[in-house]
């Protein structure tokens, strides 16, 4: 039965994110059009799909700033899934990933099944948004990947921040030494993206289907060009006008609270897993005061790592595997197996979200993040959330070091403008 948990943790790796700027609207000129680039397919084709007639792969070419033609130019690696049926409807399905800073494109042959009931008879596209993925440039960070394996067997929460942030900056001045503009990963120049990569495979309408950050960037596109747009569908929604991490923060602690509460109020649940509440602050409580140590193994690779577990990995454990609805009726027997001492399946459950650590091109994750999340918001603001949240739920380190390694400190070192507060407007839309 484990086992059986576990293929199918392993399989949802994957898909955990996807179910995971400037001020003024950008518009691109008809002299200053598009264009798009067909190129091989950069992943297996299967044997019953025709290449160039059933899928098609390549570039779209964009300016890296809308506002210049003239300047520099990036592409963007697009898939499109061909309809070839009688019921074509001739607007496409297009795809805004999460993240920010998801990777798509590359996977492309595993999300085409899952992805098929929201695209009956038109075209799915798939994109890799700007500096993400397989699109050039891609503003990769190793520097903090290699800083999350580093901190597996730290407890000092302090030490932990430090490090990531330590990362960050180095990964920054890195990508700044390289010589992009990283003031150019926006939403807004995202969006213009949208509408760009629209005109160059000739559509005159689209739906969107956007989750987490791709419900905002759908927003943003609705915003700037609300003209070609036929339909939106958003899910796990985040409005224009709040900040991930600050005004959303709390849904992490009201989501492990609503796991706790749904299961107390199932006769089978609560008869396996008692007092679940209880039993996980004394958990967390715990292995914050003494973390266990374990071996951790990244699936993708097989590597295996030393780390200790402790209060903070299993509320993190927790926040990245409630994204995965086939996952949640574990989580349950996790709580519960560690404060019997059975660490097997929260060990587990941390090899597994080794495997997601390198879902996000980081560098555009920062420079959204640190352009547009946290307008018009303080580290007091975030500070006076995390007061009002239970304890074991929340980063458990000191303020101070919440402020100056956190997402703040880390956003003051991240060389972006900061966006105009005109980009937290809430969105008013009759589409």
């Amino acid at each position: 039965m484990l086992r059986d948990k576990w293929s199918l943790i392993v399989m949802m790796v994957t898909l955990v994110v996807l179910l995971l700027s400037a001020c003024q609207p950008i518009q691109l000129t008809s002299s200053d059009a598009p264009t798009f680039e067909v190129g091989a397919c950069p992943f297996a084709i299967p044997p019953d799909i025709v290449e160039g007639e059933d899928v098609l792969c390549g570039y779209v070419i964009v300016p890296e700033d809308h506002s210049n033609h003239l300047g520099s130019q990036i592409r963007l690696a697009v898939v499109i899934v061909k309809d070839n049926s009688d019921e074509h409807q001739p607007d496409p399905v297009l795809l805004l990933s999460g993240g920010p800073g998801e990777r798509v494109v590359a996977n492309a042959p595993m999300l085409v099944p899952f992805l098929e009931s929201i695209y009956p008879h038109r075209d799915l596209v798939l994109f890799d948004q700007r500096g993400v993925g397989l699109s050039a440039p891609a503003l990769e960070c190793p520097e903090f990947l290699e800083a999350q394996f580093e901190i597996l067997d730290e407890t000092d929460n302090a030490v932990v921040a430090k490090i990531v942030h330590d990362a960050t900056e180095a990964c920054a001045d890195r990508l700044v030494d390289e010589g992009y503009n990283l003031s150019a990963y926006n939403t807004t120049q995202n969006a213009a993206d949208v509408d760009a990569i629209r005109r160059a495979l000739g559509y005159e309408q689209v739906n969107l289907y956007g989750g987490s950050y791709g419900s905002l960037l759908a927003q943003a596109v609705m915003r700037d060009h609300p003209e070609n747009i036929r339909s939106v569908v958003l899910t796990s929604v985040l409005p224009l006008e709040k900040s991930l991490f600050v005004d959303a923060s709390a849904t992490t602690a009201q989501a492990i609270l609503r796991l706790l509460d749904t299961c107390a109020a199932d006769e089978a649940c609560n008869a396996a897993y008692p007092d679940l509440q209880s039993k996980l602050y004394e958990v967390i409580d715990r292995l914050n005061a003494e973390p266990v140590p374990v071996t951790v193994t990244n699936p993708l690779d097989g590597e295996s790592y030393d780390a200790l577990l402790t209060g903070e990995t299993v509320r993190a454990n927790l926040v990245t595997f409630l994204y995965t609805t086939q996952i949640i009726p574990v989580l349950p027997q996790a709580i519960d197996d560690v404060y019997e001492g059975d660490y097997e399946l929260m060990t587990q459950l941390s090899s597994t979200r080794l495997a997601l650590l390198d879902l996000l091109s980081r560098g555009m994750t920062f420079s959204v993040i640190c352009a547009e999340d946290l307008v018009g918001r303080t580290s007091d603001d975030l500070l006076a959330l995390m007061a009002s949240l239970p304890r074991q739920l929340v980063v458990g380190a000191e303020p101070e070091t919440i402020i100056e390694d956190g997402i703040f400190g880390i956003c003051a070192d991240w060389p972006v403008e900061e966006a105009a507060p005109s980009v937290k407007a809430p969105l008013v839309s009759n589409i």
